[in-house]
């Protein structure tokens, strides 16, 4: 689970880099949205796994925000306003109700 934990934030990361020369360079933004792709699916996967495996609640609560929260920025990325904004404030819910309970 921690193997698939960091190939998301490192995809996560690396898209972030890249963002800094999406601007200037059109091939950076194709290459961004590629590893963002893969940073939702690693965290899709991750977010299976904890309810797969039984994870504590926590876990669960986390997990979940996480994947909105990057399918909201990969759809923001590739123009698509409104299905990003559902989904980034989907994730913001769910990061307050986690804030408030634990």
């Amino acid at each position: 689970m921690q193997i698939i934990l960091i190939r998301a934030e490192r995809a996560w990361a690396y898209a972030m880099d890249l963002k800094q020369f999406a601007n200037t360079e059109s091939r950076k933004q194709v290459h961004l949205i590629h590893k963002l792709k893969k940073a939702v699916i690693y965290a899709a996967e991750l977010e299976e796994l904890c309810v797969t495996l039984k994870c504590d609640t926590t876990t669960q609560l986390e997990a979940g925000p996480t994947t909105r929260y990057m399918t909201g920025m990969l759809l923001f990325e590739q123009n698509n306003w409104q299905n990003a904004a559902i989904s980034l404030s989907s994730s913001q819910k769910i990061y307050n109700k986690t804030r408030r309970c634990c």
